[in-house]
């Protein structure tokens, strides 16, 4: 084989592995355009699934605290969901704040090495007898739309066992850096999740903004024990188990 057609064969293979890419994001941003099927909410609150919702928190009291007292603000029943927020390294002052917020409970992670990993594992053993059946992960900076619950719910009650919310920019001017930030979410969002789903396939997880079933989420988790990238490592686990993230 001459050095020509070695580079010709080259060029080839080069040129396919990008038009397959080039056509697996199209064809999942067009089906991203079909209606999503999205199950009914419940009509009772007899049964709603009873949420931790999880805010892992390292170091980050400039926010935490408005973080966990608008994740009180849900159009949900009180006692079917508590906030767990998973203090790392949390200032003393941003603790005693913390503890003044009624439906807030506060799990310290002593960890020598910080991993948002270790921090959901401590915040699920703190938790495991309480009789929780479902499980939402939050990032600090994360304000759940006042039905996420609700949403996450229907889902859950649909057969789903994992589910990824759609994360939006918040209202407001943004820096140039946040604007593009936002708009690659958005176009995650639409190729990878609502073109996904639209067609049967589990949508990507996205770090926050999750709901999951208590146990199946308590299970892979012991399994994970990622430096980054808890959501694709949970989302892999997930995948190869068989279940569909809607």
């Amino acid at each position: 084989m001459t050095p020509h057609t070695l580079l010709v064969a080259l060029a080839a293979v080069v040129t396919l592995y990008l038009a397959f890419g080039v056509l697996y994001q199209f064809a999942f941003a067009v089906t991203g355009l079909l209606p999503q099927p999205r199950p009914a909410k419940r009509a009772t609150a007899r049964n709603l699934t009873r949420f931790a919702v999880f805010i892992a928190a390292y170091k980050e009291d400039a926010v935490i605290v408005e973080t966990a007292r608008r994740a009180l603000r849900q159009r949900y029943p009180s006692d079917r969901f508590e906030v767990i927020v998973l203090a790392d390294q949390l200032k003393p002052s941003t603790l005693r704040e913390l503890a003044t917020l009624e439906g807030v409970r506060t799990v310290l992670v002593i960890e020598e090495e910080s991993r948002k990993s270790r921090a959901l594992r401590a915040g699920i053993a703190a938790v495991a007898e309480d009789g929780f059946t479902g499980a939402v992960v939050l990032d600090a900076d994360n304000h759940m739309a006042p039905d996420f619950l609700l949403e996450a719910d229907a889902y859950l009650a649909a057969g789903f066992r994992a589910v990824q919310g759609q994360r939006t920019a918040p209202a407001g001017e943004l820096t140039a850096t946040a604007r593009w930030d936002a708009i690659s979410e958005a176009i995650n969002n639409h190729i990878l999740c609502a073109g996904h789903h639209a067609v049967g396939f589990s949508a990507r997880l996205a770090g926050s903004g999750m709901a999951f079933e208590f146990g199946v989420f308590a299970r892979v988790m012991r399994q994970v024990d990622a430096i980054g990238g808890v959501d694709q490592e949970l989302e892999l686990r997930l995948t190869r188990a068989g279940e569909a993230i809607a």
